[in-house]
């Protein structure tokens, strides 16, 4: 199948890139804002027609949350317009559409996992952003294609907690972090590796909604301790409150994603957060 991954300079299409070689059946086009910007539908509808794309892989998101709030019309039409625009393509075009989106299409009131099916309610204009973008594509619906939320996305390149985490320790004695934000980080390359397993299997009369995230619960502060201790560092990490760090966005205190149904429903087991990050730091320690 020839595969189409928009975002490609984003730390999720550069994870796409480089598992490409696992999956030699496929085709892969990867193309960044400069070579194919996802507002400028026309052209993206062009390439999808010229190279006869199966499958449209869509990792470009505006996803700077604090800055979102200076940016909002950007955010929007990143986020949202162009998501639904686009699975207005894949519908008429009769492509296959990956989306991903975020905890953060749910505020954060209750310490139950979230599944799908749960109420929205977004406490941040970034979190109605991806939200809308869910909601265009729903309203598209084009055949065989997912939505899949994810939360706390990482991997051994790019901007994220983890490499933020790494970079602080070489110089810091001590770090604190926040002990009262519960979520499950997820590593991107597990991400990617379980979206193009999946695709043979996905068979669908439109749009549907899977969670996927590593397995486990843990705090800010339990994921960089985790970090400090994979790494052998000796920087000490300490246990704030989320009021120690005041911010002009309210970021929801539970994040948790049930992820049962995209286990179930495709029939794999996803790692437990720690072992993926031990993979990813031990890895990239190793590469350099």
């Amino acid at each position: 199948m020839n595969l189409l991954i928009l975002g490609a300079n984003g730390m999720l299409g550069k994870s796409f890139e480089k598992i490409q070689g696992q999956f030699l059946q496929h085709k892969f086009f990867f193309k960044s804002k400069k070579t194919l910007d996802i507002l400028n539908t026309a052209q993206v509808k062009l390439f999808i027609q010229e190279q006869a794309i199966d499958i449209l892989i869509n990792c470009a998101a505006y996803t700077n949350v604090n800055e979102t709030i200076e940016n909002l019309n950007l955010a929007n039409e990143v986020n949202g317009m162009a998501v639904g625009k686009l699975a207005a393509l894949a519908s008429s075009l009769n492509v296959k559409m990956i989306h991903f989106s975020t905890d953060y299409v749910f505020d954060g009131n209750t310490n139950i996992p979230y599944k799908e099916t749960a109420a929205t309610n977004p406490v941040n204009d970034y979190g109605k952003t991806k939200l809308l973008g869910e909601i265009l594509m729903n309203k598209a619906n084009p055949k065989n294609s997912l939505i899949i939320r994810t939360s706390w996305l990482y991997d051994a390149h790019g901007a994220n907690f983890t490499t933020k985490m790494l970079d602080l320790a070489r110089n810091k004695k001590q770090l604190s972090v926040v002990n009262d934000q519960y979520g499950s980080p997820t590593y991107a390359t597990d991400l990617a590796l379980t979206t193009l397993n999946i695709l043979p299997s996905i068979d669908s009369k439109g749009v549907e909604t899977y969670h996927f995230s590593n397995k486990g619960i843990c705090t800010w502060f339990d994921y960089a301790t985790k970090i400090m201790e994979i790494n052998k560092s000796s920087c000490k990490v300490k246990p704030v409150s989320s009021d120690e760090f005041p911010s002009k966005v309210t970021r929801p205190k539970w994040s948790v994603l049930d992820t049962s149904l995209i286990q179930k429903k495709f029939n794999f087991e996803i790692p437990y957060w720690e072992t993926s990050l031990n993979v990813c730091i031990l890895n990239n320690l190793l590469k350099n």
